[in-house]
């Protein structure tokens, strides 16, 4: 069984952190792939890459066209293409993994394929720009269905990381790679039900990845973000109807309720208003998948978009 850790890289401030904490591993039996999203690689960085005292040798691709600002979902695959191992951890440049964390997959692997399962995910805690633990991440379940995780954030709240998940590349295949949702929104929770499905994901007992909460993440509050994070969540909506619930109406408007609700709520708080013409011109689609929900849903939006309005005035 072989593991590749690949990192999508585009920033620099804690990339040497990140570094290090792949480097310390206990069990030294992966191949790093680093992918460069259109930034030089800095000198500093490039040389332990090349020098250093790997089990295998990393695989380096500089790819000149940035592709993570806008569309982050291609930016991975074109990562992920690079390799040929049969597992693959997405991993990001200024998070840290627990020394631990590839003997704890290695220990847990055997028993996830003889359950059929392509989806493996850590334990998860957020740290500060100086890398002490704000708060341990709530506890996955130990075992999760494909569907249940498709709405495991907005039912129950739960946090969801990208850097916590190890997958059989053989399924990012089937799945036509992670879903192109353009902002990379949602795409993540989308992707790896997709990954998981018919089958279940399993949480491994040790290991930690500690995810940073620096405040340089790859979020922006541009206007032409904002909408495509509100066609992300339409698309979601869309993923919901036609793929985990296509033959049950009642789950269906219920778990969408539940995401409308969750989402709106989020946008408030973010002051994340969709443009007038995104909205309607997704209207129709929100109309299909939960009519009962319309006559709060329409109030709550143009709430939002006045509340904006006078803030942004």
């Amino acid at each position: 069984m072989r593991l590749a850790v690949v990192i999508p890289f585009f920033k620099t401030a804690y990339l040497g952190d990140t570094l290090c904490s792949i480097q310390g591993q206990t069990c030294r039996d992966f191949r790093l792939y680093f992918a460069a999203d259109g930034v030089p690689i800095p000198p500093e960085i490039l040389r332990p890459l090349r020098q250093g005292d790997w089990h295998s040798e990393p695989v380096i691709a500089e790819f000149p066209e940035n592709l993570g600002r806008t569309n982050p979902a291609r930016h991975w695959n074109r990562s992920i293409a690079l390799t040929s191992e049969e597992w693959v951890w997405l991993f990001s440049d200024d998070d840290l993994m627990s020394s631990d964390c590839v003997a704890a997959f290695k220990g847990m692997v055997a028993t996830a394929m003889a359950a059929g399962c392509s989806v493996l995910r850590f334990p998860t805690a957020v740290i500060d720009h100086e890398g002490a633990v704000l708060r341990e991440s709530p506890p996955n379940p130990l075992s999760e269905r494909w569907d249940q995780l498709a709405v495991a954030r907005f039912v129950s709240h739960r946090e969801f990381f990208i850097q916590n998940h190890v997958f059989r590349r053989q399924a990012w295949e089937k799945a036509g790679g992670f879903a192109d949702l353009r902002s990379g929104f949602l795409s993540d929770e989308m992707s790896f039900a997709r990954f998981a499905r018919p089958g279940v994901l399993m949480t491994i007992p040790g290991g930690k990845v500690f995810w940073r909460q620096s405040g340089i993440n790859l979020n922006s509050s541009n206007p032409a973000v904002v909408d495509l994070k509100w066609e992300a969540f339409f698309g979601y909506l869309h993923f919901l109807e036609k793929e985990v619930f296509p033959d049950d109406r009642v789950a269906r408007r219920r778990h969408a309720s539940m995401t409308l609700q969750w989402f709106v709520k989020a946008a408030a708080n973010l002051g994340s208003r969709p443009s007038l013409t995104t909205f309607f011109r997704l209207l129709p689609l929100l109309l299909r998948i939960c009519p009962a929900e319309f006559p709060w849903l329409f109030p709550a939006v143009l709430r939002l978009l006045s509340t904006s309005t006078h803030q942004a005035g």
